[in-house]
């Protein structure tokens, strides 16, 4: 058995347009809970699907590119968002398809393995390892 700590929390989304605030709010009752914040977010991709859409035509001032030299008129597609930064912390988007629409759950893996490949061809965060989004 590991001795990492790993801690989980499930939630929900009921409304996308303010997704963000919903995400906030679970990752703040999660730091009261646990008082550590998460790292990670686990949804299925129609859930992603949903936080994009919403994010790049409900708040695309608040997306910020990965590489700052990028020109953000260059994209004329969706910006699939990777990650979520509040306050004080930082959570990496990763895949799982077991979760059901609209559910995502809230992680704090104290060691997390992320496999690096394009989350279409990987297995899920039960073998061991997060399928990161982007």
């Amino acid at each position: 058995m590991s001795d990492k700590k790993k801690i989980k929390m499930i939630c929900f989304i009921s409304d996308y347009k303010v997704w963000d605030d919903i995400i906030d709010d679970f990752v703040e009752q999660f730091n009261k809970n646990f008082k550590v914040y998460p790292n990670i977010m686990l949804a299925a991709s129609r859930t992603w699907e949903k936080i994009d859409n919403n994010a790049n035509f409900l708040q695309a001032e608040k997306i910020e590119l990965e590489d700052p030299e990028m020109d953000p008129d260059e994209f004329d597609a969706i910006k699939i968002l990777s990650s979520f930064a509040g306050e004080n912390y930082l959570l990496e988007f990763c895949m799982d398809e077991k979760l059901e629409e609209d559910v995502f759950v809230l992680v704090f893996d104290e060691d997390p393995t992320f496999d690096g490949l394009p989350y279409q061809n990987c297995v899920s965060e039960s073998n061991g390892f997060y399928r990161r989004l982007g």
